[in-house]
């Protein structure tokens, strides 16, 4: 983990940015990079405003480790559509099942489909009677 303070041109810093190393990327060999950003508050001394950025970002290094965090952009239409192609070229499923899991896919898409997967969580447990 790395922390940098941020200024801006009258040299007051405004944040401090928190780097953690995520892994390697297996086609280019080189290193991928979560950034964390921590406001700075004014209200508080320089010494409370570092701690709570070594604070926020042990607990941002935690949710890199555990695979919680995730910056990707996709959908989960557009993943939906990622997963059940994959898997019919593999021949991990029938061609008639690729086919109803996309009609499936077009029932959802107004509901979750434009959701990020980033954004998407389970807010109840589901009872099955």
């Amino acid at each position: 983990m790395n922390i940098q303070e941020r200024k801006n041109k009258d040299g007051v810093i405004t944040s401090y940015r928190v780097r953690v190393f995520d892994h390697r990327d297996v086609t280019t060999g080189k290193q991928v990079i979560k950034n964390l950003s921590v406001k700075y508050d004014n209200t508080k001394n320089e010494n409370w405003n570092r701690k709570n950025a070594e604070k926020q970002g042990a607990i941002f290094e935690n949710a890199v480790e555990e695979l919680i965090v995730t910056t990707s952009n996709i959908t989960f239409d557009d993943y939906a559509g990622y997963v059940i192609e994959t898997k019919r070229k593999a021949g991990i499923i029938k061609k008639s099942t690729a086919h109803g899991q996309r009609y499936k896919r077009k029932r959802a898409a107004p509901f979750v489909g434009h959701i990020q997967l980033k954004h998407l969580t389970a807010t109840e447990k589901l009872t099955i009677c």
